[in-house]
């Protein structure tokens, strides 16, 4: 640290060095994925049930996640992302 000796034990220095100091960050992506009866106009096809389809896909995928830590094994890094692109488990 480049501080001038004064300044290295100021408790506002001591405050921003814990702010900035990097921690692990996961992204998990929910992927949408097309249904079998569905068309090339799902990408401009906004009709309220497919939003209500499309909503609970995404809501199923999430609680699929989250009822099943083991997927999301830590990479093992200290600092930094680590992405998660899961695919949905046929039972």
């Amino acid at each position: 640290m480049k501080l001038p000796k004064n300044l290295k034990d100021d408790a506002s220095v001591r405050l921003l060095a814990e702010a900035i100091r990097p921690i692990p960050t996961d992204i998990v992506h929910l992927i949408y994925r097309q249904t079998a009866w569905e068309l090339e106009s799902k990408d401009y096809e906004f009709s309220r049930v497919s939003v209500l389809e499309h909503w609970q896909a995404g809501k199923r995928d999430m609680c699929d996640t989250l009822t099943h830590p083991e997927w999301l094994k830590s990479s093992g890094l200290d600092e930094g992302v680590t992405q998660y692109d899961l695919t949905r488990q046929s039972n």
